[in-house]
């Protein structure tokens, strides 16, 4: 999220009287909450808004929950190509990985723990590399 960014949001209470009180104090609460106050919205529903896509959810306390869309959260474009690097990265240093440990010689000549701890960083690096994948699927096309 860009510094600054005035975002929308969804503010869900259950109770009238909660609800009633955060709504007429809307100004003050999109000023300290950093929300566009034309797109911010009460609803007595503790659910996501119908045609909301993604959202990310708050739960303020019981009973108050707040919905923040996705779509007006994150420059997709932006983190596509910030994990894209991350991945680039992790692929160069898995390949050195397994390159030293595939070298002739290395496992038979370096101590049992320095081939263990080779092992153990290469099996984290591939276990990030398949989550940042996972997180390079799940983002939107645009």
């Amino acid at each position: 999220v860009e510094p600054g960014k005035k975002i929308a949001a969804v503010v869900c209470a259950s109770d009238d009287a909660t609800r009633q009180a955060l709504s007429s104090e809307m100004g003050a609460f999109a000023l300290l909450a950093r929300v566009d106050a034309d797109e911010l919205s009460f609803s007595a529903d503790l659910a996501a808004p119908e045609g909301a896509g993604k959202t990310v959810h708050l739960v303020v306390s019981d009973g108050v929950e707040v919905f923040l869309p996705l779509a007006n959260l994150v420059d997709f474009a932006q983190e596509r190509a910030r994990l894209e690097k991350q991945a680039t990265k992790l692929e160069a240093s898995i390949e050195k990985l397994e390159a030293r440990l595939n070298a002739p010689g290395f496992a038979d000549k370096a101590p049992p723990a320095v081939v263990d701890k080779a092992k153990g960083e290469l099996n984290d690096q591939r276990e990030q590399l398949d989550t940042i994948r996972k997180s390079i699927a799940d983002l939107p096309q645009e």
